[in-house]
């Protein structure tokens, strides 16, 4: 199933506009629920996303003559929104930004030529420019305050770049599986002025189980393999109050020409488990260096250890 289908049947329109890399079939976004698509990365060809080159738009390969790619795909998002705004509209937005290759903005003020990863910064700040013109638009139309925002990330950055965050210098961790891989930021809009921010742990199967939740569909489906969110959005949440004590990730970088092993682990907010046994305390080593040996476990953590394992188990027996 798909997030696409799930609105599908409740009534909504659904578009993607962006960064596709699922697979090159030009079919696959109407079979996964989508009624329509501005879409890079699919198809037998691919082209520069940023300048010159082409997307696909439902299928029919489309130039973006002299305009600026991400602005492109932006200016159909809005398209369809706009079309839509007075019905029920699922859009998927998944950004070309701020993705190698690292080129030129239309607010970078130095030329440092064709591919330069000291336009990363621009790059990132005009994620931000997009943003307030979606948010702007949305305002404009009417409809901000009716609109649910989820504002999301797939991995670490680039382990080709480094970025200051609370005074420390980070390095990318893309396709690595300690925290600076893993570890991305969840913002959800829903109109409201105040907020609650949590450090509870979410995994990427609880959009699908929120948005069936928020979806109110009458349907309990106990195949569903995530944890609503629907508290925090309803402001039903309190602190503690998490179902997720757990995440598990299953890791296969065949795609990738680093050499790194395939591997599955779980964790919490402070510890992790690999299917190996190795067992790190993720707070105190963040880089996973030094696994911690069966001798020098508290009770506590020899205890959650088990925990976690019964956990991995479970999951691993349907995998």
């Amino acid at each position: 199933t798909s997030l696409a289908k799930l609105f599908r049947k409740n009534g909504y329109l659904s578009g993607a506009f962006g960064k596709w890399h699922v697979n090159h079939s030009l079919s696959t976004p109407y079979e996964l629920g989508f009624d329509t698509y501005t879409l890079y990365a699919i198809g037998n060809e691919w082209a520069d996303p940023y300048y010159g080159g082409f997307f696909f738009k439902d299928g029919v390969r489309t130039p973006k003559s002299d305009q600026y790619g991400p602005d492109v795909i932006l200016s159909d998002l809005l398209e369809f929104i706009t079309a839509n705004r007075e019905g029920r509209f699922f859009a998927y937005y998944p950004m070309l930004l701020p993705h190698t290759p690292w080129q030129k903005t239309p607010i970078s003020e130095m030329d440092l030529g064709s591919e330069n990863k000291g336009y990363y910064p621009d790059m990132v700040d005009y994620i931000d420019v997009l943003l307030g013109k979606l948010l702007d638009s949305l305002e404009n139309m009417g409809i901000l305050q009716e609109t649910l925002i989820v504002f999301t990330s797939d991995n670490g950055s680039s382990r080709g770049v480094q970025t200051l965050y609370i005074g420390v210098l980070v390095q990318g961790g893309k396709s690595l599986t300690i925290g600076r891989g893993i570890h991305v930021p969840l913002v959800v809009y829903t109109g409201r002025s105040d907020g609650i921010e949590s450090n509870d742990i979410v995994g990427i199967t609880d959009y699908y189980d929120t948005f069936y939740d928020l979806l109110n569909t009458g349907i309990t489906d106990s195949k569903l393999d995530g944890h609503s969110l629907a508290s925090y959005i309803y402001d039903q949440y309190s602190p503690g109050s998490s179902t997720r004590k757990f995440n598990y990730i299953y890791f296969d970088p065949k795609r990738w020409s680093n050499p790194l092993p395939k591997t599955s682990f779980a964790f919490t907010d402070s510890y992790k488990l690999y299917e190996d046994g190795s067992f790190y305390n993720t707070v105190l080593d963040s880089e996973e260096l030094f696994p911690i040996s069966e001798s020098d476990l508290t009770e506590s953590e020899n205890s959650l250890k088990a925990k976690i394992q019964v956990f991995i188990d479970s999951i691993s027996a349907t995998r």
